[in-house]
């Protein structure tokens, strides 16, 4: 195995732990990076992945501003980018990426204040993000409600099939020479 595909194979198994079908501890990962041989055990793969755990690829919603918390989800978000052309490739599984981008709306102009200092909080962690007015979003989804006063777009939120991720590193990993072993 080449330090390429060391790397992006312990890289794997660190993403695949934050998907809870594989229980990987820090430990693991580490061995893994030594070169170490690394045994996992794991439930049907892909079979607890959820839009949850996508959710957390797209990291905008639960973040309340900088700090380790917006580190870690802006992190994962970042290696995951990273990841799908490669992880794809090996796996021979779309991963079923999308650059969607999102919208954050306020139906209340009281809470459009609201919507501001959230941008404010978010801005710092290095996504784009725009301000909108409540027909500005509408141009980018026109099905919006017409009562939407404002929203922030952020065009980098993504979303991908959690299943297929957790498939795709899984194929990825056996083919660059790991071995899994059931319960």
């Amino acid at each position: 195995m080449t330090i390429q595909q060391k790397n992006f194979f312990c890289a794997l198994l660190a993403k695949a732990s934050s998907l809870s079908d594989v229980k990987i501890s820090t430990e693991d990962i580490e061995e893994c990076k030594a070169g170490n041989h690394v045994q996992l055990y794991m439930a049907e793969i892909g079979a607890q992945a959820s839009s949850a755990a996508a959710g957390l690829l797209a990291p905008l919603g639960p973040i309340p501003g900088p700090g380790q918390f917006a580190d870690l989800l802006m992190s994962g978000f970042r290696l995951l980018i990273d990841l799908i052309p490669e992880s794809e490739e090996t796996s021979n599984i779309h991963i079923g990426y999308e650059q969607t981008g999102a919208l954050r709306t306020v139906r209340n102009l009281k809470r459009v204040s609201h919507l501001q200092q959230r941008m404010e909080a978010w801005q710092p962690l290095g996504l784009k993000m725009y301000l909108l007015t409540g027909d500005e979003a509408r141009k980018q989804e026109p099905l919006l409600d017409s009562h939407i006063q404002a929203a922030i777009y952020a065009p980098e939120k993504s979303q991908v099939k959690a299943p297929q991720v957790v498939q795709a590193y899984y194929q990825a990993a056996q083919r660059l020479g790991a071995i899994f072993l059931s319960p």
